[in-house]
């Protein structure tokens, strides 16, 4: 089984200094720098150059950079590969739920087939809607936390993760029940023109670039790039007259915003977010709900 100071070593190589790595995993940069310390004493390995700049990967760190997650992912694989063994090949798999992320699409797939597997055991594990909360649950893919439905569109996921995709998803318009569009089942472009539509910042490829390239053409339609996308902006908009580029699955963020479908063909992916190498279990789980979707 793997050395639990590789976690540390990969959380300060991500970050690039042990201040930030120390806010991510709670402990204090002395306590992390120790560890590191004890990790190059046992390989016999230097793995930083450190400067006042912050740290930066040796040629040795680089090459246990790349090995260390497939080491650690196949660690994890076997640890819970024996768990069920003993359990009599009984599973328990644990999504981790929040208000951006809700399970409902998959649990009300699962309830329809869980019967007929009767070894596999479904909970959930919240966690809160800020960057930092996902990113730490999507560092646990595997160690706790086994998968996370997600609205995919081309996001970076931090950690050695994979997205198994499930269905296609109607981008839609959230909005204030106090706007005057908000009587509307169905926006067409004409709605649109006068208003102030929020999206997230560009990436290329993605929905909302589509969204932004479709929309900029029409001079009176104003397109408001966010800073940041998360619950908090859905409490914004609910306190003023803009459109927020949503979907079904966070219709349920905020009980004073309407999602409204739009008269457009633009649709998101919905994925399942797991490690590389899931359980045997785990995997079982999503074949069973690929087949569902």
């Amino acid at each position: 089984m793997y050395d639990k100071h590789l976690d540390t070593f990969l959380a300060v190589a991500d970050s690039g200094s042990f201040l930030k790595a120390s806010e991510r995993l709670y402990l204090s940069p002395n306590a992390l720098r120790k560890q590191v310390a004890l990790l190059e004493e046992d390989l016999g390995v230097e793995l930083f150059r450190r400067s006042h700049a912050g740290v930066e990967l040796t040629p040795g760190g680089k090459y246990l950079y790349q090995e260390a997650r497939k080491f650690i992912a196949e660690s994890q694989s076997d640890i819970q590969r024996a768990k069920e063994l003993n359990r009599g090949n009984e599973v328990e798999i644990k999504i981790g739920v929040s208000l951006m992320n809700p399970a409902d699409l998959l649990l009300k797939r699962w309830a329809k087939v869980c019967k007929d597997y009767p070894n596999i055991q479904v909970s959930v594990v919240p966690f809160e809607d800020t960057h930092e909360s996902f990113y730490l649950m999507a560092q646990r893919l595997g160690k706790g936390v086994d998968l996370i439905g997600v609205v995919y569109d081309h996001q970076p996921f931090i950690g050695q993760n994979d997205l198994t995709f499930l269905r296609k998803i109607p981008a839609r318009l959230a909005l204030s029940y106090n706007n005057p569009l908000a009587s509307k089942d169905l926006l067409t472009h004409e709605d649109l023109r006068g208003c102030n539509i929020l999206l997230p910042k560009r990436i290329e490829g993605s929905v909302e670039a589509k969204v932004r390239d479709m929309l900029s053409q029409d001079p009176e339609i104003r397109v408001v790039e966010l800073p940041t996308f998360d619950y908090s902006t859905f409490n914004d908009v609910s306190r003023s007259n803009a459109l927020l580029l949503s979907c079904d699955n966070w219709s349920n963020v905020n009980p004073f915003l309407k999602t409204i479908p739009v008269d457009w063909d633009v649709m998101f992916d919905y994925c399942l977010l797991h490690a590389v190498n899931p359980s045997p279990g785990v995997e079982r789980f999503i074949q069973v709900l690929q087949r569902r979707f």
